[in-house]
């Protein structure tokens, strides 16, 4: 009875755990940003994902691009600066958060320019600490809407300027 009790229940822990890993969102990751500040390679032609949809659970699909992944570590009270450059296609920049029940309102900043350099930049307390996704993807159908990029970050915790007791 007790062998059968054992086996019932770690059953239902992998089960548990099963179910726990088809919850999150953002699965596929193309690496981690947890420093200060770096730098690192991608391709978004060799990232997993054609859309936002299959990548993160949302709705909003890249054109058939390839998207690359980041999960991004914002300790509390920091401002932070991302950076992308690439002259292989027309980047698109999301910037998710990692905790959200709807779609949309997991968006928290999204943005696009032509080839060359493209960054979000949010200073100290406009964001929550916490985990966020930074996905890399092209825009473009007409031309390549994937290539190499490099993405720089810059992570800056507020420090203390002065302080004095009267």
């Amino acid at each position: 009875m007790k062998k059968h009790l054992l086996t019932i229940a770690a059953a239902i822990g992998c089960l548990t755990v099963a179910s726990a890993a088809s919850a999150q969102t953002c699965t596929a990751f193309s690496g981690l940003i947890a420093t200060k500040g770096g730098s690192v390679q991608g391709d978004s032609c060799q990232a997993g994902g054609s859309a936002l949809a299959g990548a993160c659970s949302n709705a909003e699909t890249l054109n058939g691009a390839g998207v690359a992944i980041y999960e991004l570590h914002i300790p509390d009270e920091a401002s932070y600066t991302i950076t992308v450059n690439t002259t292989a296609f027309v980047p698109w920049l999301g910037y998710i958060r990692g905790t959200c029940s709807s779609n949309t309102a997991c968006i928290d900043d999204v943005t696009r320019s032509g080839p060359g350099e493209i960054f979000i930049t949010h200073s100290a307390g406009d964001t929550p600490p916490g985990t966020y996704y930074l996905i890399v993807g092209g825009v473009d159908v007409d031309t390549p809407g994937c290539g190499s990029f490099t993405v720089n970050w810059r992570i800056t915790p507020v420090e203390l300027q002065s302080f004095s007791i009267e």
